[in-house]
């Protein structure tokens, strides 16, 4: 399932912060809370929202991230929330848990998957800008 979601997070187009803009039925259905909205998959089928960057004692930052679909992904995935670490210095990143949900707006049947290896992300994919959003902000 991950190669699935990291294509998808791959193709993602960062739209700005107008998260009403371009709205349509299911977009409008998707209720940001207290995320941030970050953009829309290309197409229109993926909304990517986050929040809670913090700071860790080794300098390492914690970022969650929130993805909402407008079909059903493998194992009739249609959110996940996921919950990331970045080395800034050290330009890494992994995975410490992601929770996968079958009904938009995190709700629905859930299964968690545990924190996966250090990786780095391929440059101007969704990784390598979440990397640098979350490097940039509380230096």
């Amino acid at each position: 399932m991950r190669h699935l979601i990291l294509g998808a997070v791959a193709a993602l187009a960062i739209n700005g912060p107008g998260f009403a803009q371009d709205a349509d039925a299911w977009f409008a259905s998707i209720a940001p809370k207290d995320w941030t909205y970050l953009g829309r998959g290309q197409g229109g089928d993926m909304v990517v929202f986050t929040r809670g960057n913090r700071n860790l004692p080794n300098g390492h930052r914690l970022l969650w991230s929130r993805y909402e679909y407008r079909t059903a992904q493998e194992n009739n995935v249609m959110s996940y929330v996921e919950l990331d670490e970045y080395d800034c210095d050290g330009g890494r990143q992994r995975k410490l848990q992601r929770t996968y949900f079958g009904s938009n707006n995190l709700a629905g049947s859930s299964e968690n998957e545990s924190a996966g290896d250090w990786g780095y992300p391929i440059p101007g994919t969704f990784g390598d800008y979440a990397q640098g959003a979350a490097c940039r902000l509380h230096r």
